[in-house]
């Protein structure tokens, strides 16, 4: 009996191979209307077949928008810290288990920023002369906004997700934002509580930052990180990642927007796709997917041709970027 797409996502998270390299690619509004012009099929979309579902919520941080910060200065003691609301995040997840998602493999997501939380309280300039010259206050905050993100991961815990997507951006193209140093003292201890209430209840993480973010991985391998996304291949060295790390942390991504599905050709893209699936799904460990959400600025051919890689693995096929192949 072959295995369920839910199945396979935890047996890589489990460094077991499975028959195919598990997959998903999220398409923006633009994207989707791109690749449906192209195929001439507005419900191509039937024919993803993700792997992975779930939902979210997003807390609501008073005061926060586009180049406006609330924290004019280190001191926070009249800021309104959000309250969840218990009810409405419990509706949503009644909702969203109201339906069948035995197939794919779910996660919660919304409950995970804390540097980027932070900046977009403070500035992000102002929060790194916090980490040097206000460091007390700097963890103060840190510690109300896990407090508020504890609140919701411990409703998400109650239901029956498989694991919980932590959302924080550390890294540059080159390096870290804060480096490694003030990420071990600043988002690491928070990080460590919101983890281990998930590890308590026998629950997977997902932890996406863009950027380089390797120096950290032996601390979040430590803290109990199961998949690190997004996973840029223009950042990293896929064999070098994959012999040091290949067998403690999973790996989701590795299919680069910046370079292979923005320029290359649709057999090109099929060529690289496949050669990074081969190297990084050896011995599990690896969820294949363009590094972040796919825009409408993308080749639809190139959209194409990548899901005619996911969806007809171990054929012996000429992958087109012309028609979907299902």
């Amino acid at each position: 009996m072959s295995m369920t797409k839910r199945e396979r996502i935890i047996a890589t998270l489990n460094h077991v191979e499975t028959d195919i390299v598990p997959y998903g690619i999220g398409l923006t509004a633009d994207a989707k209307q791109s690749v449906a012009l192209h195929l001439g099929d507005d419900g191509f979309e039937a024919n993803i077949a993700n792997f992975f579902g779930g939902t979210g919520y997003n807390i609501v941080w008073e005061g926060v928008e586009e180049g406006k910060y609330p924290l004019s200065g280190p001191d926070f003691n009249s800021y309104p810290f959000p309250v969840i609301p218990e009810a409405e995040v419990r509706a949503l997840c009644e909702k969203y288990f109201s339906e069948k998602h035995d197939e794919v493999f779910t996660t919660a997501g919304g409950a995970g920023p804390l540097f980027d939380r932070a900046w977009s309280l403070t500035g992000l300039e102002n929060l790194l002369v916090y980490m040097i010259e206000e460091p007390e206050i700097t963890h103060a905050l840190l510690e109300k906004i896990t407090e508020a993100n504890l609140c919701l991961i411990n409703i998400f815990l109650d239901y029956d997700f498989d694991g919980l997507y932590f959302g924080d951006d550390w890294g540059q193209q080159i390096g870290m934002i804060m480096g490694p140093g003030h990420w071990r003292e600043f988002i690491k201890p928070y990080l460590a509580k919101m983890y281990g209430a998930v590890k308590k209840r026998g629950k997977y993480i997902v932890q996406h930052s863009c950027g380089d973010i390797l120096p950290i991985f032996p601390d979040l391998i430590e803290l109990g990180l199961d998949c690190y996304q997004t996973f840029q291949p223009e950042i990293y060295n896929l064999r070098e990642v994959k012999e040091q790390y290949g067998d403690k942390l999973t790996f989701w991504g590795g299919i680069g927007l910046q370079h292979t599905l923005a320029f290359e050709t649709p057999a090109r893209v099929a060529e690289i796709a496949r050669e990074t699936m081969e190297i990084m799904g050896k011995d599990g460990g690896f969820i294949a997917s363009p590094t972040h959400m796919v825009t409408g600025d993308i080749p639809a051919q190139n959209i194409v041709a990548l899901l005619n890689v996911f969806q007809n693995q171990n054929k012996n096929i000429e992958i087109t970027g012309d028609r979907l192949i299902v």
